[in-house]
């Protein structure tokens, strides 16, 4: 009889949607990848950027590991584009929690907080300035220098 109860409690509604929920939870702050016979379950904000390689892309990590996917950079924009990424150029994909300066020499340029220099290019800068906190630093940027 015991057993009988312990199974009815473990398979109420409200633990299995408990565990769904936590479940779900852990796998939004992270990107499943399919690489040949493994899936990698990378944390988001281990992610630096991602970086197209004709119908490929490439996912660079914190560690300074990356990992080669078959799926393309647009794919993964369509992903991440809602949970802090952003497409500064049309080779790159860019988590903004991980830079640490914006540079206006020659264009404007991304540095992240590994120290890779990511370009922007002018038909993906007014994603960069949509955000404006960076915009209105920019130009107070620009006026002080004037």
């Amino acid at each position: 009889m015991e057993i009988a109860n312990l199974n009815q409690i473990n398979n109420s509604p409200d633990i299995w949607e408990k565990r769904t929920n936590t479940f779900q939870s852990f796998l939004n702050n992270r990107l499943i990848v399919s690489v040949s016979k493994s899936i990698h379950l990378l944390p988001l904000d281990s992610i630096v950027y991602l970086s197209a390689e004709s119908n490929y892309c490439n996912i660079t990590m914190s560690d300074g590991k990356s990992i080669l996917s078959s799926k393309t950079l647009k794919f993964y924009e369509t992903l991440l584009i809602d949970k802090g990424f952003l497409r500064v150029h049309s080779g790159f994909l860019i988590n903004l929690n991980r830079v640490s300066k914006i540079c206006k020499k020659n264009g404007f340029n991304i540095q992240m907080d590994t120290g890779k220099i990511i370009p922007v290019s002018l038909s993906y800068k007014n994603n960069l300035f949509k955000f404006s906190s960076i915009n209105s630093l920019c130009e107070k940027t620009h006026q002080i220098k004037n």
